[in-house]
């Protein structure tokens, strides 16, 4: 545990928010909470949503954070530390919950879902540890891409029938938790990819939003 002197540490621990990329981070906190809140309810569609433009602020705000001068150290401390928390809440415990939810919180939903969230905190926490290489690749496959693939996954809902559908999800989850902790090297993400995200999460909010119609 990091011993800091009182007079190093900042008044208000809210006043570390004052700082753009970190009040992204928090917004996409707050995103991924409503995502839980409307998996709970059965509102996939908007779940989906919401978790897809908490991955887009994840991904503005690294962004953004490698682009400011002068940014204090204990801005980037804290962001630090707000992204892996961000990270966990959208990508390793929604889709555990939204695993259990499209499972009735049936035996084999909750089964599945302590194995995803279980692979998503190992990931998180072998990164916080070993971070990238020194050619800028990362163990595993990363846990945001995870809610790429279940997105797709939700927009082919209407293709596959509700029968099947929680089996295909319960099997797709599970693959992905083992690409998310497997030994192979994964190049780690470019701010070029960003426009790309973007244009995904526009076009994939209109895609739900017209099932929802």
């Amino acid at each position: 545990m990091r011993t800091t002197p009182a007079a190093g540490r900042p008044r208000l621990m809210i006043q570390l928010l004052a700082d753009v990329p970190n009040l992204i981070t928090m917004g996409g906190i707050c995103l991924s909470v409503l995502a839980i809140s409307f998996a709970v309810k059965h509102e996939f569609e908007l779940a989906l949503i919401s978790v897809l433009w908490a991955v887009v602020a994840d991904w503005i705000d690294g962004w953004l954070s490698t682009r400011l001068r002068g940014r204090p150290k204990e801005f980037e401390e804290l962001g630090a530390n707000l992204d892996s928390f961000a990270d966990l809440i959208s990508s390793g415990i929604f889709p555990a919950i939204l695993l259990m939810a499209v499972g009735n919180f049936g035996t084999a939903g909750v089964l599945s879902a302590v194995f995803v969230a279980s692979a998503g905190v190992l990931r998180l926490s072998y990164f916080n540890v070993y971070g990238a290489t020194e050619s800028g690749k990362i163990v595993g496959l990363p846990i945001a891409h995870n809610i790429l693939a279940l997105t797709l996954l939700f927009l082919l809902r209407p293709f596959i029938g509700a029968d099947s559908f929680f089996s295909f999800l319960a099997t797709t989850n599970i693959g992905l938790g083992v690409l998310n902790v497997a030994p192979f090297f994964f190049p780690r993400g470019r701010p070029a990819y960003i426009p790309w995200i973007i244009g995904f999460a526009v076009l994939s909010t209109l895609g739900f939003l017209s099932m929802l119609g």
